[in-house]
């Protein structure tokens, strides 16, 4: 019983006194305190953080410079292509030997063809000359006659038309002076005449006869001059004219007078 009172008074010696309670003002101020604290911690907090992130945030224009560089710095150059070998096989063979016999089939192909051309361009101009309009010239009548007439001395020609097609716009001009030999050319003295009316020959018709005179006559010394033969009357005639082929053509002739007819000046005697 003894143990047990000593026990219950022990029990009560040793309970510690109670903690007065704190009343609501303090509460709240400590509420407050707290609130702050963890406010401005936070605000801290923020304002460290937001440095790094704007510098994180702004890209970094050294780096990328430096980047590029070192891009272009790793660039890959070939110096030398390798070395390939390829063994021609016999279809290769067989194809350029066929290429090579194609090319001379058609290289022979091409002569042959301008030689056709050639053939059919020749022919061609052989069958239009054979058909155009062609001028000749002889004496009518008696040279050596007319010329000795004393009223008018002259010498007739005759033009006419050989050829397969008529002569169109046909127009004449005539030149005639007594030279001695050898022949050089007309003077400015030579009778000149030019014919400005056009006419047409046709083919195989009859001839056009020109009259060609020496208006201002002959001198006793120069028709004994022409008798003895130390000088010779000579004629030129040119005649212009078109035909179906050609839209010029032209003829020349040259004559001098000798006791048997008509001679040839080779200066004047041509055609196209």
């Amino acid at each position: 019983m003894r143990c047990l009172i000593l026990a219950v008074f022990l029990a009560i010696v040793q309970t510690t006194p109670p903690v007065p309670q704190k009343t609501a003002d303090n509460n709240a101020a400590g509420g407050q305190d707290v609130a702050r604290h963890a406010k401005e911690k936070k605000q801290a907090t923020a304002l460290a953080q937001s440095p790094m992130d704007s510098v994180e945030s702004k890209p970094n224009k050294n780096e990328s410079n430096n980047e590029s560089k070192n891009d272009n710095a790793k660039s890959i150059v070939v110096r030398e292509l390798p070395t390939v070998s390829v063994s021609a096989s016999w279809r290769d063979n067989l194809s350029l030997t066929l290429t090579g016999i194609l090319t001379l089939v058609g290289l022979a192909g091409v002569c042959a063809a301008y030689r056709t051309l050639r053939a059919i361009e020749s022919q061609t101009k052989a069958l239009i000359d054979s058909q155009r309009a062609r001028i000749a010239a002889k004496a009518h009548g008696s040279p050596t006659q007319t010329l000795a007439d004393r009223e008018s001395p002259r010498v007739e020609i005759e033009l006419f038309n050989r050829g397969r097609t008529e002569a169109c716009d046909f127009t004449y001009e005539s030149w005639m002076e007594t030279l001695s030999f050898p022949f050089q050319d007309f003077s400015p003295a030579a009778d000149h005449f030019r014919s400005l009316e056009k006419l047409t020959l046709y083919p195989d018709h009859i001839p056009l006869i020109i009259n060609i005179p020496i208006r201002q006559g002959l001198t006793e010394t120069q028709l004994y001059d022409l008798r003895k033969l130390k000088s010779f009357a000579c004629i030129r005639v040119r005649v212009e004219f078109k035909d179906a082929f050609s839209p010029k053509r032209w003829a020349d002739f040259g004559f001098y007078i000798t006791s048997s007819g008509l001679g040839f000046l080779p200066k004047y005697n041509n055609s196209n």
